[in-house]
């Protein structure tokens, strides 16, 4: 299946309807905006649909062309970290066909370098500030593949599921939503770029499988760390419990036995801070309104196999309160308020709740998707957890090296959810 043959039939631009004010033309990016991942972030929708294949790209092109008159720097081009040129020149539009079904592509979902096929042709290093990408894919049987990138640079995860629920209503012909409220860069000033610290690496050989934790499982780990008094946490949430396990997977299966103390093993997760802003901000403020936050492990010695981070995880995201968004306002960096090297070495790992946003509502008038999921960050030591259709389980996507990747699907407790990937996604069309 790895040679799925994907045929591009068509190339080009979808710009906004109506075109954006002169006096919006420049768009003024937050200081938070300036320390966000240069990366895409991604996701693709599988849907069946009796709509003719010129039925399904007439809409989807006007709605785009639509809901871009209210996101117009999508619309841009990002300069430099410090603005995007809201120019009009539009996002990238691409259409595809393939030469398979749909139940093909199902079968073969553990490992994501398929879900990656459908994902628009387009690298962040080679986009030219561009900030958004968008395709359609048509299967031989009918059914359709939408997928879409947006800039990191631009927004975080809850404007980018803002902007994908206002643009389905479009669709479908609802008007009745919250437009957004662009101006972060009020409260969080730009800094200059030479001060910046430097992104992440992307690493090219990352590895991403997908594991699925059913309703049974889940509530097993819940029960599992809730008895463990270790975690500090009388009763960790899903997110918490899943987190935990595959960090102690992790640690089991790719970590020496001696681990020394030259690093500095962190858990991170990301925190909307919206709410938090005195006074609070609605959640249509657009951009990146969001901090990351970061504990380190307390101990690395095992307590009867097990590495708890329910209760690190926890506290890291109470830290990311009033005060702490307060001296974000007032000038201080996040490296500041977050410093803990020491001169260590650290070695992050990443836990990003998608489950808190509805994919499988995104529905642009002609149904639900029977899948959606995020295709995962170029970034090694990431895990995104997507919530199922029926609500109950839970899909998380694991980004390793190649080599660690290679020793955590060989874990003796990740090989049965590895397995099943593919059976709860098939038990799903």
């Amino acid at each position: 299946m790895n040679s799925i043959d994907i045929q591009m039939v068509y190339k080009g631009f979808i710009k906004p309807s109506v075109p954006t004010p002169d006096r919006l033309r420049h768009y003024q990016l937050s200081y938070l905006d300036q320390i966000a991942p240069s990366t895409f972030m991604p996701m693709v929708l599988f849907y069946k649909s009796n709509l003719t294949k010129q039925e399904l790209c007439n809409r989807f092109k006007k709605s785009l062309s639509d809901v871009l008159t209210l996101y117009y720097p999508l619309a841009g081009r990002v300069k430099t970290k410090l603005c995007v040129d809201c120019s009009d020149q539009g996002g990238y539009y691409f259409e595809a066909n393939v030469k398979h079904k749909l139940s093909d592509v199902f079968e073969n979902l553990s490992s994501n370098e398929v879900l990656e096929k459908f994902l628009p042709p387009v690298a962040f290093s080679d986009s030219n500030g561009v900030p958004l990408a968008v395709q359609l894919t048509f299967f031989q049987c009918g059914a359709m593949a939408m997928s879409v990138k947006l800039s990191h640079e631009i927004l975080d995860g809850l404007s980018f599921f803002m902007f994908v629920n206002a643009w389905t209503a479009i669709a479908r012909g609802h008007t009745h939503f919250k437009p957004p409220v662009l101006g972060a860069a009020e409260f969080f000033p730009p800094k200059d770029p030479s001060s910046l610290p430097s992104n992440p690496p992307i690493v090219k050989k990352v590895v991403t499988d997908r594991f699925y934790f059913d309703a049974a499982k889940v509530a097993e780990l819940i029960n599992k760390y809730s008895d463990n008094t270790a975690t500090g946490v009388s009763r960790p949430s899903r997110f918490e419990a899943l987190s935990t396990f595959i960090w102690n997977r992790f640690m089991v299966s790719t970590q020496p036995e001696n681990l020394g103390d030259d690093k500095i093993y962190t858990v991170r997760t990301g925190v909307n801070i919206r709410p938090k802003m005195q006074p609070p901000l609605t959640e249509n403020y657009f951009g990146n309104i969001s901090v990351v936050a970061v504990s380190p492990v307390p101990s690395l010695e095992a307590n009867h196999g097990n590495y708890n981070i329910a209760s690190s995880l926890r506290n890291a995201v109470k830290q990311i309160n009033a005060e702490f968004v307060k001296q974000l306002r007032n000038g201080k960096t996040v490296d500041a308020l977050q410093r803990m090297d020491n001169g260590k070495e650290i070695v992050p790992f990443v836990f990003t709740k998608l489950s808190r946003y509805p994919i499988h509502e995104l529905d642009f008038g002609w149904g639900s998707p029977v899948y959606g999921g995020s295709a995962a960050f170029v970034i090694k030591n990431n895990v995104s957890f997507i919530e199922t259709e029926t609500r109950d389980g839970i899909e998380a996507l694991v980004s390793l090296s190649e080599d660690e990747m290679a020793k955590f699907v060989a874990d003796e407790e990740m090989i049965p959810i590895r397995s099943v990937a593919k059976r709860g996604t098939l038990a799903r069309l």
